[in-house]
């Protein structure tokens, strides 16, 4: 799971903004079977471009047009095991990334499985001007879109995530069992 402290060789400190706020997409499956029969990822890029090119120049209102600058992936790596700022695909964009960047994701929890995860990120973002849309649910953190509401709303999003993750891993476990008891490998 989740360690309590970031390495701080992964959290490099972020350049300068820049004069206009760059958007960079960030798309993410949990597994290898997901990545290799393209079940997600090419939805998540459609649907994040979709939602830059609808929300035009409102994305970014305060700082003028924002300009995409790439789009970054996670094929087959778990939101629940990996943090954010570990996974490889992240790791890359944070490298391209400056002060005042935004990161626009399908929905949170493409991002983080883990509350604690959700918050340690949070606050590197803040630090750094980082704003975070969604795609789904119009909804998204830092800039003008940091209210106490959107936060109170997004933790509860992050805890229904990590709720999620954790009881698909309680079924997979009770499977597990059934099948290993069915087969006569443990006893009932």
């Amino acid at each position: 799971m989740v360690s309590s402290v970031y390495d701080e060789s992964i959290l490099r400190p972020l350049p300068a903004a820049g004069r206009s706020q760059r958007a960079f997409r960030y798309c993410r499956v949990s597994t290898k079977d997901q990545s290799e029969n393209n079940l997600s990822l090419p939805l998540q890029a459609e649907v994040t471009m979709d939602f830059i090119d609808q929300q035009g120049g409102q994305l970014s209102s305060h700082r003028g047009n924002t300009n995409v600058h790439g789009l970054w992936y996670d094929p087959g790596v778990s939101a629940w095991k990996t943090p954010l700022f570990k996974r490889p695909g992240f790791r890359k964009m944070w490298a391209k990334m400056r002060a005042g960047d935004m990161i626009v994701m399908l929905s949170l929890d493409r991002g983080w499985r883990s509350v604690q995860d959700f918050l340690m990120c949070y606050k590197e973002f803040m630090k750094y001007g980082i704003e975070v849309r969604f795609a789904r649910g119009q909804i998204g953190f830092g800039g003008e879109h940091d209210t106490p509401m959107t936060r109170f709303i997004l933790t509860g999003e992050a805890n229904i995530a990590e709720l999620k993750s954790e009881l698909v891993s309680e079924r997979t476990r009770e499977g597990w069992k059934a099948r290993k008891r069915a087969n006569g490998s443990i006893a009932a």
